[in-house]
């Protein structure tokens, strides 16, 4: 039998905003689910608050872990000022790896498919390379939304664009496929060496693919941030280089894909057909987040589990404020 548990207040963060304002981050409960027989009580851990580099968002976040690698399905998030609710609703954080030194996502969560992996300096830490005949693959339950989301991640060229292997072979980054045929994909085109998101729905094509997406310029070993973001009720799907948009619904839809498929690789289409890129700070989100939010993924730290960003729409000065946010 599965109930939900409320774990009590574990910590708390304080940050100093500019002009002397305090704002306090605190984790005062997490829902998970629970196997009453079983599991243990789940752990909440590393609760911070941020700015981001223009001041112009809040950034809260704490890791979650518990026996099934996926306490963060079911909790809830909450911002407070004065005391009055800003915003609340799900921890909407599916999957986000780091890959330093193995293939595990932070709250837990372990691949499917994990065989001849390979790791290279990245864009913090290490990164994922992976070599010939190297797969990873990961469940879709909890781990990928298929109606709504954000894939985002930072690659690099393993050498310069003007080697042959990015004109000559697609190379494909992120990929679901369903047994009926239909897939989705984060890929780069060897016929005209651009970056985009598509897919083959009920046998309709479907993308966000422009010029903007070139990356035959690019050097080896530098770092670049890629977005998809999608929405089956928006019918929208968009595309983003290092934060700026460049593609969306070129056929002007976007439908989800079939949902019979049990996983989705990262770094190599289903087949094991790999990509010769780099890939570091993976995370995978089931809400679509918006441009101004891309635009400041491109940022100076790493990715921080279940980040919650809040818009600065109130000047933070003069007395003190408090901001909360509760897991719950």
């Amino acid at each position: 039998m599965i109930h939900l548990y409320n774990i009590g207040l574990d910590f708390l963060a304080q940050w100093r905003a500019f002009r002397f304002s305090t704002i306090l981050l605190m984790i005062s409960s997490a829902v998970c689910t629970l196997d009453l027989a079983f599991a243990a009580q789940p752990t909440c851990s590393g609760a911070m608050i941020s700015r981001s580099t223009d001041y112009s968002y809040f950034i809260g976040s704490a890791g979650f872990a518990d026996d099934s690698g996926e306490a963060e399905s079911g909790s809830l998030f909450c911002w407070l000022t004065n005391g009055v609710q800003l915003a609340v609703g799900p921890v909407a954080e599916d999957l986000l790896l780091h890959f330093d030194g193995n293939a595990n996502g932070v709250n837990g969560e372990t691949p499917t498919l994990s065989k001849n992996l390979f790791y290279a300096t990245g864009k913090w830490g290490s990164c994922l390379a992976l070599p010939n005949n190297g797969q990873l693959q990961f469940s879709k339950t909890n781990n990928l939304h298929l109606d709504r989301g954000t894939i985002e991640m930072w690659v690099a060229l393993r050498t310069d664009a003007t080697n042959l292997i990015y004109s000559t072979q697609d190379h494909v980054l992120f990929q679901y496929r369903s047994p009926n045929g239909d897939f989705m994909q984060i890929g780069q085109s060897g016929t005209s060496q651009i970056l985009y998101a598509g897919g083959n729905i009920n046998g309709q094509w479907e993308s966000a693919y422009g010029p903007l997406g070139s990356m035959s310029g690019w050097q080896a070993g530098d770092w670049h941030h890629l977005a998809f973001t999608y929405s089956s009720t928006l019918n929208i799907m968009s595309f983003y280089v290092d934060g700026v948009l460049t593609a969306a619904n070129n056929e002007g839809h976007y439908f989800a894909p079939d949902a019979g498929g049990s996983g989705f690789a990262i770094g190599a289409d289903v087949y094991g057909n790999e990509a010769d890129y780099f890939i570091d700070e993976m995370r995978i989100s089931g809400r679509m987040a918006d441009t101004v939010e891309i635009a400041h993924a491109r940022r100076t730290d790493a990715p921080q589990p279940n980040e919650v960003w809040l818009a600065d729409r109130v000047h933070f000065s003069g007395p003190v404020h408090e901001l909360v946010l509760g897991h719950g």
